[in-house]
């Protein structure tokens, strides 16, 4: 058992955070639909003594619920973060979109029309194969891909599924990111798991860094190559590339990436 659970544990919706929670040993995920839905006495609910639990935030909102962001500031929680690489996160993405798309009933349930669009655009691709990634690229509607773009800058924002996202929302991203007690990178989930049992007094947290998902892997390095998407995770580059070089300072720390966010 946990010695101090009270840990709030962000996670971006285009982020896999399932070996964070694995180790964390989370009981309860809460996956909520609209900004009214988590409401205070949901969020004293889910963190009872002794439990740790995720809000997980659904890929087709982008806007926290007030109550997440008062814990943030009121500092009754402790926050919790992991970035990973922005075309990765893209990535996630559109294969949540292409899943839908195969299901007889898939495009029926995201419920923006732009991404409905993207998601229709997606029935007859494969995803590992490079040749059919390249061409959805070329088609893809413009205005469902725009709302794709930088989703982990987007969370930490606040911001909203429609918003172009702009320096002033990476700086509202920083922000929130200077609040919390703990980042990582799915790529460094050794560190942040050692981390974080070191702030909630827990045995050291043994997470695997991750490793390449190798059904997108194919998809990642098409779109690696593409300027069109290096544009739209230009943000999403500056924020995990601030983060890296925190963690990667002389004497490593995920409380230094917290702290240079702060300055």
């Amino acid at each position: 058992s946990f010695i101090d659970s009270r840990v709030l544990f962000l996670t971006a919706p285009a982020v896999d955070n399932s070996r964070v929670m694995a180790a964390l040993g989370a009981r309860h995920r809460l996956i909520y639909r609209n900004a009214e839905t988590l409401d205070e006495e949901t969020l004293t609910w889910l963190f009872k003594p002794n439990q740790m639990s995720s809000i997980l935030v659904c890929a087709a909102m982008g806007q926290r619920p007030t109550t997440v962001d008062r814990s943030l500031t009121s500092g009754q929680y402790r926050a919790v973060t992991v970035l990973t690489r922005p075309v990765a996160a893209f990535i996630r993405q559109v294969a949540t979109l292409a899943a839908a798309a195969k299901e007889t009933e898939g495009v029926r349930f995201v419920t923006d029309p732009d991404l409905a669009e993207l998601t229709g655009s997606l029935k007859d691709v494969d995803l590992q194969r490079p040749e059919d990634v390249d061409g959805w690229l070329a088609r893809a509607p413009a205005t469902g891909l725009a709302k794709l773009a930088n989703p982990m800058v987007r969370f930490y924002a606040g911001a909203h599924l429609e918003d172009e996202i702009t320096a002033t929302h990476l700086s509202a991203a920083l922000r929130t990111l200077g609040l919390t007690s703990a980042i990582g990178l799915t790529e460094r989930l050794g560190e942040f798991g050692r981390t974080v049992a070191a702030l909630i007094g827990a045995p050291d947290l043994a997470v695997e860094d991750e490793m390449p998902d190798p059904e997108l892997q194919a998809s990642i390095e098409v779109a690696a190559r593409s300027p069109e998407i290096a544009k739209l995770i230009a943000f999403d580059q500056k924020l995990y590339d601030l983060v890296a070089y925190a963690l990667s300072s002389e004497e490593p720390s995920l409380e230094a990436a917290g702290q240079i966010l702060r300055r």
